[in-house]
């Protein structure tokens, strides 16, 4: 079976963490696109650049990896996310939990760190 597109996930994470934003401030809302588009592209880097080999076998990511990106975002209450910042440190925490945490060299996480970086701009 073949990997839904990005625009099928884009649609589902978008819908979700639409709805999960609804009651947070709007600037915070306002990130929902943005953090759905660029969780994808991390996911989407990480998967085809950082392959696995044999001293990194369990370099294989999947979609249950984005969606526990997501899943930790939807952790959030709207009462300790007061600002724009919080929910970008959330956001680049979750990514940096699910993805950053496996991987095993220092030019891995500089690489993934950079990424991030890029995402955030």
């Amino acid at each position: 079976v073949d990997d839904p597109s990005r625009s099928v996930l884009s649609v589902i994470f978008f819908s979700v963490l639409e709805g999960h934003l609804s009651i947070f401030p709007a600037e915070i809302k306002a990130l929902a696109k943005t953090a759905v588009d660029s969780s994808i592209d991390i996911y989407e880097k990480i998967s085809s650049e950082m392959l696995p080999t044999p001293a990194k076998s369990h370099y294989t990511f999947n979609l249950r990896d984005l969606s526990k990106v997501f899943q930790g975002i939807l952790s959030l209450n709207v009462k300790n996310c007061p600002d724009v910042r919080t929910f970008l440190r959330l956001w680049c925490h979750e990514n940096q939990r699910v993805f950053q945490d496996r991987l095993i060299d220092t030019q891995d996480k500089d690489t993934f760190q950079r990424w991030l970086h890029e995402m955030l701009k």
